[in-house]
């Protein structure tokens, strides 16, 4: 909670300055997974990772891993059965990354809240779920000050896909 808090004030402030690079997504996707392992372990969640080889964005590497950690962390906490699929690809002049799961699914009523700070899906007292509801602010926040977008679809009881589109290197 204290490094959303502190990361979110940091980028929000300007003082933590975003690079400008070619980022190779597979090894980016790779260290994701890689820092998500004993959280996916846990639950029991097989990923599935469909990542072309030699594909680039521009961005700031640090930041993608950390939105990719985000959306994995959220897929696994929302998933206790089925399956967690990692994608990337190149759609024009961008890359879409995609992170889906078949776990328990957005209301239609809080999509539109989804990205705000301080907001879940389930904000009842009998949430099955803990957080505070900073990541996916976090997440926006960091996409957008990449020049790129995030969407999320999803269905209750089908799952939840996060699209984040980052210009192509």
């Amino acid at each position: 909670l204290i490094d959303n808090i502190l990361d979110l004030s940091q980028v929000e402030a300007g003082a933590a300055a975003l690079r400008r690079e070619a980022v190779a997504v597979a090894p980016a996707v790779d260290e994701a997974l890689m820092l998500i392992a004993p959280t996916l372990a846990g639950r029991g969640v097989p990923v599935v990772r469909a990542v072309a080889a030699d594909l680039e964005l521009l961005g700031d590497r640090r930041a993608v891993i950390r939105v990719l950690v985000s959306l994995l962390d959220n897929a696994a906490k929302f998933t206790s059965n089925g399956t967690i699929t990692v994608t990337a690809e190149r759609v024009g002049a961008a890359v879409e990354l995609t992170v889906r799961d078949t776990g328990a699914g957005i209301p239609a009523a809080a999509l539109g809240r989804i990205f705000d700070r301080f907001t879940q899906a389930d904000d009842s007292a009998t949430r099955l779920f803990g957080g505070a509801g900073l990541g996916l602010a976090l997440c926006r926040e960091l996409v957008h000050r990449m020049a790129g977008s995030i969407v999320v679809d999803s269905a209750v009881g089908v799952g939840s896909t996060f699209t984040v589109r980052l210009p192509a290197a």
